[in-house]
């Protein structure tokens, strides 16, 4: 996922996704899928990471990119790191 979760594909017990190869398609028949097709599982990924790289370019674009990468960092010690290291490039001047 984009969280850098990864999965196994033989201990799928659930399926939530809205991207474009998922929409429509129930939950089952996506595990059943992702089980037997492993080109199934590529164009999932290269449609979900697509559509993930179209959000990073809308946002930057947007002026709003920080605000979303603090959004995906779920790990309070990375959203520490990261702002420490802001914190030291506007200290530095190098912002």
């Amino acid at each position: 996922d984009l969280r850098g979760k990864a999965f196994k594909v033989d201990e799928i017990k659930t399926w939530s996704c809205e991207c474009g190869f998922c929409e429509g398609r129930k939950p089952r028949e996506l595990i059943d899928l992702f089980k037997k097709s492993y080109s199934a599982r590529v164009l999932h990924n290269s449609i979900v990471w697509d559509e993930f790289i179209r959000r990073i370019i809308e946002v930057y674009n947007e002026g709003t990119y920080e605000d979303f990468l603090e959004s995906l960092m779920k790990s309070r010690t990375y959203l520490k790191a990261y702002r420490y290291a802001k914190e030291l490039l506007r200290k530095f001047k190098l912002m």
